[in-house]
This record gives structure tokens, C-alpha cells and sequence, in this order.
């Protein structure tokens, strides 16, 4: 009998497709439109092993390296050059990059920290018992580098070029380092030129994002979040990542509320903002009344700026039906709710929305009790797949996916 089932749990096969995808790489498609919106081909790059494989495939910018380890001139260039991820001196660097040609260098933040990765030079290495994370190159660079000048920054890159010459001044300990970092003086020259171009502000807050989560530098995320806030008062990412900030991290809901409210008032159709003003309201608020005055309101007929949201369509808004149906239910609107979780179950019927507010739409008080599994049997499911696909976020390393959800192109190939 075991030939009837198509597949033996859900962690196999086919049935480990059957659910939500979500993919942190955002930050590396917005990589890419920055360097394919540059006039960079004239620079050469370098970056690591991985990150220059897929650069080759999307831009055409020069790489130092590549995934082509069989070649001997390459294994002696990626000696040289994975001293980006170690702890030497920034002029010892500035060197390396000058013999290997390049002028441009890539850093991933989830990559900063102190790596298994040797150099045949030991006094590059880093040593745990030795060095400070300040003392990273990753991390140092974005200090007042005297060799180095920061270009581009999001949520999980940092774009440095290499100065025609060195800026005045001595060597900094990391204890310096660990200082200027929290400085806002440190950021500024930075924030007022990536404020020339458009989507600088989000950048900034996805940035501040990884500092606060990802390298423990609450300090200075502090310090980049004030300049896009400065910068940017008017951006509707922007208002958003920062009500995120104050809703989660800050645990402090009622400074939240305004800058939910500007982003949504900036942003009137981005289904992330919606659905998170939806559920700030119901579940940290504990004011239900709104959320459900909200979702009627925007459920009629669009007008000006802001769409229906039964009229909406694109990544997110099966999503945005789903928690909308139940701030529907709960204000009493049963015909507008049974409207909107029919259209969140055919746009994500195999989302986790419609698993976790299965029991409330079906009124079932105990979620143990809930007759999902019932309908959503692994048949059913690949059915589904089939017939509909399965949800797929594009999100930041540290943020939600606002910014990923919408109609502004990405430039994604040179």
C-alpha cells in the first residue's frame, strides 16, 4: 500500500515542497541592481569565492576571483585575497588589493566574524585570543578608513573602493574602531552621498537592521537608523522599518504607531505594510475595532491613491486576504471575510496563514481540534502545488519584505 502515498513524511520527496519559501536573498539581488545601475565595468572586484560566482552570472563587472579552483594562478590569487575575512592591517590590505588589480571589495555580513579560513601569511589570521571582532577587516573598514572608501551598503553587503591614496593618520586599535562605530559623525559623509540615489534610505535601515541582529552592534545600527531617519523623513520604508524597530526590537508600540501610520499613509498598497498595520493594531494594540475598520474601508472600491485590497494582486497580498479575512471576522463583517479568506486560499492555499487562522475561520475553539488535516491531506497538498505553486519571499537578512513585494525593477542583469 505504501505506492499510495507520495512520499513517506513530510520532510520527503515532494511533500517537503508543499509549503511556504522564503529566501534572505533580497540584499543580493539589491547587490546586483546597484552594481548593473553603476558604470563599474572599468573596476575590477573582489569578493569571495561564492558571492564572485554568481556576480560573474548577473553583472559584468571584472572579478578577481572565481569558482574555478583548478587553476593554480587562482588558488595563489585567493591566498592573497581571503585576507578580506581575516585581521591584518588595513595598509597590508590596501597592498593586496594593489597586486591583485583590484579596486573595488565586497564584504557579506554574515560572514563577518572570525573565520576557519587560513592564510599562509599566519600574521593575517585572526586569533580568537588575540583579536577583537573589531579588528575584522569586514568590520574595521567601515571605521574611518584611511584607505578605504565605503560606497555601498544593505542589509548584507558593504562595497568599499580602494583610495588613490591614504588619508592621513595612524593605525586605530580596535578600541577605536569599537568607538568611531557608534559615532553618527562616522556615517555622515557616507548617508549624504548614497542620498543622491534612490533606494538609499531603505538601504540604510536594512544596514542598521544587520548591525542590531547580525554583528551585535546595537550602538551603531542606533547611529545609521538616525541618518536615514534624518535623511528620509518622507520615505515610506523608511517610517516602516523604524515603526518595525520601536513594534519589535524596542518594545515600544505607541512610538510605533506614528511611523506606521506615515508609512502606510506614504505606501498605501504595499500588502507587508497593510497586513503589519492590520495585525500591530489587533494583537499589540489590542484594539481589533480598528483593524477590522481598516480591512472595510480598503475593501471597497479603490479610490485615488489606495487600491481595494480585493483588487490587489502580486507577491504578498495572499497573505495580506488571509489576516485581513480575520480582522473581517472579527468586526462582525462575515460576508466580507468569507470574500477575502476564499481569495487568500486560492493565492496561498498552502501558505502558513491559512494553517495557523484555519480554527478562527472555521470557528474551532481549540486549534488541536482543527479539521485542517482533514482537508490538507499530502495529496491534497501536492495537488494544490500543482495546480497554484507555492509562496515565495524575496526578504533582507534582518528586515521584512516590504521592499521586495513591489512593482520598482531591479536591474538583475548587465
Amino acid at each position: 500500500m505504501i505506492h499510495l502515498f507520495p512520499c513517506l513524511n513530510d520532510q520527503e520527496g515532494i511533500c517537503q515542497h508543499t509549503a511556504d519559501k522564503i529566501s534572505n536573498d533580497g540584499d543580493l539581488a539589491d547587490l546586483y541592481d546597484w552594481f548593473n545601475n553603476e558604470d563599474l565595468r572599468s573596476s575590477p572586484v573582489l569578493a569571495s569565492m561564492n558571492l564572485a560566482g554568481s556576480m560573474r552570472a548577473f553583472t559584468d563587472v571584472p572579478m578577481i576571483i572565481h569558482p574555478q579552483f583548478e587553476s593554480e594562478n587562482l588558488r595563489k590569487r585567493v591566498q592573497k585575497a581571503y585576507e578580506l575575512y581575516n585581521c591584518g592591517s588595513e595598509e597590508s590590505f590596501a597592498r593586496t588589493m594593489r597586486e591583485l588589480k583590484a579596486q573595488l571589495v565586497i564584504f557579506e555580513y554574515s560572514r563577518c566574524f572570525f573565520t576557519p579560513y587560513k592564510l599562509d601569511d599566519k600574521r593575517k589570521n585572526c586569533n580568537a585570543k588575540k583579536h577583537q571582532t573589531e579588528d575584522l577587516m569586514c568590520l574595521k573598514l567601515h571605521a574611518r578608513s584611511r584607505f578605504f572608501k565605503l560606497v555601498f551598503m544593505n542589509g548584507n553587503y558593504a562595497v568599499f573602493r580602494l583610495r588613490k591614496e591614504p588619508l592621513p593618520g595612524s593605525t586605530p586599535r580596535a578600541v577605536d574602531v569599537r568607538t568611531w562605530l557608534d559615532e553618527e559623525s562616522n556615517w555622515e559623509e557616507y548617508a549624504r552621498r548614497c542620498s543622491r540615489r534612490k533606494p538609499c534610505g531603505a538601504r540604510l535601515m536594512e544596514a542598521a537592521a544587520h548591525f542590531e541582529h547580525g554583528l551585535k552592534k546595537p550602538q551603531a545600527a542606533a547611529a545609521i537608523r538616525k541618518w536615514a531617519l534624518r535623511l528620509f523623513p518622507d520615505d515610506g520604508y523608511v517610517n516602516y522599518y523604524q515603526a518595525r524597530y520601536l513594534d519589535v526590537d524596542a518594545n515600544r508600540p505607541q512610538e510605533a504607531k506614528a511611523y506606521y501610520e506615515k508609512a502606510l499613509k506614504i505606501l498605501p498598497n504595499n500588502p507587508k505594510i497593510l497586513t503589519e498595520v492590520i495585525l500591530f493594531h489587533d494583537l499589540v494594540l489590542q484594539d481589533p475595532s480598528f483593524s477590522a475598520r481598516l480591512v472595510q474601508r480598503r475593501s471597497r472600491d479603490s479610490k485615488g491613491k489606495e487600491k481595494s485590497i480585493l483588487e490587489m494582486m502580486g507577491p504578498g497580498v495572499g497573505l495580506l486576504m488571509c489576516e485581513a479575512a480575520v480582522a473581517a471576522k472579527t468586526g462582525g463583517n462575515q460576508e466580507l471575510s468569507q470574500k477575502l479568506w476564499a481569495r487568500a486560499r486560492q493565492l496561498v492555499p498552502l501558505g502558513q496563514c491559512v494553517k495557523n487562522n484555519w480554527p478562527i475561520m472555521n470557528d474551532e475553539s481549540k486549534p488541536e481540534d482543527s479539521s485542517y488535516d482533514q482537508h490538507y491531506t499530502r495529496w491534497a497538498k501536492i495537488w494544490m502545488m500543482v495546480a497554484g505553486g507555492v509562496n515565495l519571499e524575496l526578504t533582507p537578512h534582518h528586515q521584512a519584505n516590504a521592499r521586495f513585494l513591489v512593482d520598482d525593477e531591479m536591474t538583475l542583469w548587465s
